[in-house]
């Protein structure tokens, strides 16, 4: 079960990277929820248009990212990061993931953010 968690969460990890919304979308279900400081997100149409903003505005590929922490247990993953892009300073980014079957059904994210001017 361990391995499969990996698998995903590095799939994931991979596609936010490259800014691939479609790869990134595979993740997860019809019924997968994420958690976000904007309120939750109950269906894919709005998890899509997460990833588009944040791959496309906030975090596009090569943004420099710094994992700081990563712990797996079961089909849960905890992650701590730090990033940094031309247009965003992530202080401290926070995301906690529940993959069963090979997807993500539920993805909690919460970063403290600071524009650049």
């Amino acid at each position: 079960m361990t391995q499969s968690t990996l698998d995903v969460l590095s799939h994931h990890m991979t596609c936010v990277a490259q800014s691939d919304v479609e790869g990134i979308m595979e993740d997860y279900t019809d019924s997968s929820i994420l958690f976000s400081p904007d309120g939750v997100l109950e269906d894919k149409a709005a998890i899509r248009q997460f990833f588009v903003t944040l791959t496309g505005t906030m975090m596009p590929a090569g943004t420099n990212f710094v994992s700081v922490r990563q712990d797996v247990r079961g089909d849960t993953a905890f992650l701590l990061w730090q990033a940094e892009s031309p247009a965003m300073k992530f202080h401290l980014g926070s995301e906690t993931l529940v993959i069963r079957d090979g997807k993500i059904v539920t993805h909690s994210f919460g970063a403290a953010i600071t524009r650049k001017n």
